[in-house]
């Protein structure tokens, strides 16, 4: 059998059993990845509504992955509120079973129901401006870089937690707890991440002093650390300007005393 197609004439191979033909691989065997690239090659190129719309700066914080998931999850509208919840016919209800007023979307959930409300206005964050933003990407982009973005990001987490708790396990925290739980939060966040804006650090030059009496300065210190548990101590020895002159260190075995460590040292 034969058939003529542009004036070209091709010759069937009887012989040969009908079989389908994947056009987007050269060898026509279908695999996963030319049928994704297919299907790529098939969407609309999609052009963000405004440059605002962007997510490295998510990633870039200083400040607990855990945070920034959370983020993340808000400014793609994925945080499980009730509101997306009852839209993918998980909950019953969108309506906020906390305050049972509004519609429990995110910014209603950590910012607007009167128990996250209390939250951020015991922190001090009372502008009207504040409250007004209804765009959770933007909203949140605000806060966090801004130069209070430590204690904007505490009061975030500590509002969702509490919701959980009060939704999930019916337990309502009081406030002076919740502010002890952002302050301490905000203390590990200066001690382990640098700012997130552009802050001028004053350059200090801390030199030994002894009144420019001729001394030698000893510092000795143990420690005990890990599991199991690994003790040692040491020493540095300084002239009266700070230069080094001397030192040791030294190992523990089977020891979890610190107070040996320190003694050791010393001795």
């Amino acid at each position: 059998m034969s058939k003529i197609i542009n004036n070209t004439h091709f010759k069937f191979n009887a012989s040969l059993e009908d079989a389908f033909i994947w056009t987007n691989n050269k060898n026509g065997t279908y695999t996963t990845k030319s049928g994704y690239l297919w299907l790529l090659s098939q969407m609309q190129p999609v052009t963000l509504p405004n440059s605002t719309l962007s997510w490295s700066w998510i990633w870039e914080l200083k400040l607990p992955e855990k945070i920034k998931f959370l983020v993340w999850l808000a400014s793609h509208n994925s945080v499980p509120t009730l509101s997306l919840l009852n839209h993918r016919n998980i909950a019953p209800t969108a309506t906020c079973s906390r305050c049972n007023l509004h519609v429990e979307s995110f910014l209603h959930c950590v910012r607007d129901c009167h128990y996250s409300t209390n939250i951020w206005q015991h922190s001090r964050f009372n502008d009207p401006d504040f409250f007004s933003n209804l765009i959770d990407h933007d909203w949140l982009k605000d806060g966090l870089m801004d130069p209070q973005c430590f204690l904007f990001a505490a009061c975030l987490w500590w509002a969702w937690r509490h919701r959980n708790n009060m939704c999930l396990s019916n337990e309502t925290w009081p406030t002076h707890h919740l502010s002890y739980n952002i302050q301490s939060m905000v203390g590990n966040f200066k001690v382990c991440f640098k700012p997130t804006y552009n802050d001028t650090l004053d350059t200090r030059f801390i030199k030994w002093n002894n009144n420019n009496f001729s001394s030698v300065i000893l510092n000795v210190d143990g420690s005990c650390l890990g599991s199991p548990i690994r003790a040692g101590f040491g020493d540095v020895l300084r002239n009266y300007a700070g230069f080094y002159l001397s030192g040791f260190s030294g190992y523990i075995h089977n020891s979890s005393d610190i107070l040996q460590a320190e003694l050791l040292a010393i001795y």
